[in-house]
């Protein structure tokens, strides 16, 4: 849990993550997050745009391949609400006590 809303933001990482682990392997996920973690952080409503290559001689005949994903993170806080709302309450009362415990930290 965080005090930064970037649900949206992290649930299209892991959606490129697993197409790309799927398609081309841990390599190709590995120079994908790199290339995500060298960028900053965005702002709420800010969009990154993060650039990948790779070599794969057998499905690009040795071409060099590159990639481009554009992240968008959300400037909405409440977000994740409407991922829980197709949950049990019990999901929901173990997040809003996890956000409980964050705001607690802060203070």
């Amino acid at each position: 849990m965080s005090n930064s809303s970037s649900f949206s933001l992290f649930s299209q990482i892991l959606d490129i993550v697993e197409l790309k682990r799927e398609s081309e392997g841990s390599k190709s996920v590995f120079r994908l997050l790199n290339a995500i973690l060298a960028q900053p952080f965005p702002h709420p409503g800010d969009t990154i745009t993060v650039k990948t290559f790779s070599l794969d001689a057998e499905k690009n005949d040795g071409q060099i391949k590159s990639e481009v994903f554009r992240l968008t993170r959300s400037d909405n806080d409440y977000e994740y609400l409407e991922y829980v709302s197709d949950t049990s309450g019990t999901i929901i009362i173990i997040i809003y006590c996890g956000r409980l415990k964050d705001e607690s930290e802060w203070i």
